[in-house]
């Protein structure tokens, strides 16, 4: 799975930065994000990754579970599961912020 992350194509690279980020931001690693498993803060992470990769970087739910080795409707599940959590939560809007801003300084380099 992060083969496909590090072999994307130049365009798509900020998403493995952006990968890093988040998962750097709930304390695993990128491998713990993409790992199977239904548990604790690679979950988080997981779900952040997938609503950030739609949002902000406009990508389609296929093309993301592409990437990260889910299915389309699980990226949509997991969008829509942060959107909820991101309209009610207030650490959950302080995190994604946080790598809001450190990906856009990460692009404008």
């Amino acid at each position: 799975m992060r083969d496909n992350l590090i072999n994307m194509p130049k365009v798509l690279r900020p998403l493995c930065r952006l990968l890093e980020i988040v998962a750097e931001c709930h304390g695993v690693t990128i491998e713990e994000v993409l790992a199977d498993g239904r548990e604790g803060a690679r979950v988080e992470a997981r779900i952040m990754f997938c609503y950030m990769a739609n949002k902000e970087f406009g990508l389609s739910s296929v093309r993301i579970g592409k990437l990260i080795g889910r299915t389309h409707a699980t990226v949509l599940s997991n969008v829509a599961s942060f959107q909820k959590k991101l309209d009610t939560i207030r650490y959950v809007k302080w995190a994604y912020d946080m790598v809001m801003e450190e990906i856009t300084k990460e692009l404008e380099k």
